[in-house]
């Protein structure tokens, strides 16, 4: 199996194929490897943020949260990052994340 099956990328981008693990979308021939890479580094930041949150390291989590969010900003990212942001006590910040996530159209992620 290809080490971009594990990648987090359901469709591609260009042609909306479903995506079946390989570097290259098997419709179009876009190149899907660097996309599923970012995709790919992104779940491991959030991963790691809710390691550290669990660690109680609010600052490490707050790293991660933003890293996570800066590849790819889906929901789950933003929560995690609103989350952060509160547990370090940044609500200003922590509410100009939530107002992301809630003028997000539904099906964006």
């Amino acid at each position: 199996m290809s080490e971009y099956a594990f990648s987090p990328l359901k469709k591609c981008p260009t042609c909306r194929a479903k995506y079946d693990g390989n570097p290259t979308c098997r419709r179009c021939g876009m190149d899907l490897g660097q996309l599923a890479d970012i995709l790919r580094r992104a779940a491991v930041h959030l991963v790691e943020a809710r390691i550290a949150c669990l660690e109680e390291d609010y600052p490490e989590m707050l790293r991660h949260a933003r890293r996570a969010v800066s590849l790819y900003a889906s929901d789950e990212a933003l929560k995690t990052l609103a989350s952060a942001e509160l547990l370090n006590r940044n609500f200003e910040d922590a509410r100009r994340v939530y107002m992301a996530i809630s003028q997000k159209p539904e099906n964006e992620d």
